[in-house]
């Protein structure tokens, strides 16, 4: 699985319901991209999508459950792989680091919305 198809699996997990237009607007991703890999989870079976009853044009997104054990090890190899990068860099701070990320994705989406 690509890495941004599986952050878009990530995302799905957490943040169920949302319309594909939601989700590539709070991703700060390309529309395109989303569209894209959600095709491909939708094939593999890991995504489902249900009309949204106020407006039929639109989708909502779901994880299957299937998808759901997909996103469980996607999480489990992440973060072995951040604790060990940590444990290897013992002068990085990882609440430092991930407050500093956390940041860094408010301004972008930020960003995102006075386009």
């Amino acid at each position: 699985m690509r890495a941004t198809t599986g952050d878009l699996l990530l995302f799905v997990a957490d943040h169920p319901g949302l319309t594909q237009r939601e989700i590539a607007h709070q991703m700060v991703l390309d529309p395109s991209l989303v569209a894209r890999d959600l095709r491909a989870l939708t094939t593999k079976q890991l995504v489902e999508r249900t009309p949204d009853p106020q407006d039929g044009r639109a989708q909502r997104i779901t994880l299957t459950p299937t998808g759901y054990q997909q996103a469980d090890q996607i999480r489990q190899v992440m973060g072995a792989w951040w604790q060990a990068l940590f444990a290897a860099t013992p002068q990085a701070n990882a609440q430092v680091t991930g407050q500093q990320l956390a940041a860094i994705y408010q301004t972008l989406q930020q960003r995102q919305e006075r386009n």
